[in-house]
């Protein structure tokens, strides 16, 4: 069963990752948000270097992050549900030997 244990934490440390990048998704996105707020409320293109260009780069920077974050979060979804159903698939066969030597 030692397999079991192994695999067990794999699964609770993927889940975790998801957690973490789920979370980092959510503040990068507020943050987006707030940047995206500051540029609507300036109408004039901003000077080179000003404080709202700087923000409008960083916005870019943002975005392009959570993009990053999104593909992450996907591979690791899938993985996960791969070695999920990878780990019920092993656990119904050995259900299925242990009840053959039973019955």
């Amino acid at each position: 069963m030692e397999w079991l244990e192994e695999l067990e934490i794999r699964v609770n440390e993927a889940t975790e990752r998801l957690r973490e990048l789920r979370e980092e998704n959510r503040s990068l996105q507020e943050r987006v948000g707030a940047l995206e707020t500051k540029l609507a409320a300036e109408s004039i293109e901003p000077a080179e270097g000003s404080e709202l260009a700087q923000a409008r780069e960083e916005n870019e920077a943002l975005r392009g992050q959570i993009a990053g974050l999104e593909l992450k979060l996907a591979r690791v979804e899938e993985a996960s549900g791969r070695e999920r159903e990878e780990i019920r698939g092993r656990v119904e066969r050995l259900t299925r030997q242990l009840e053959g030597l039973a019955g």
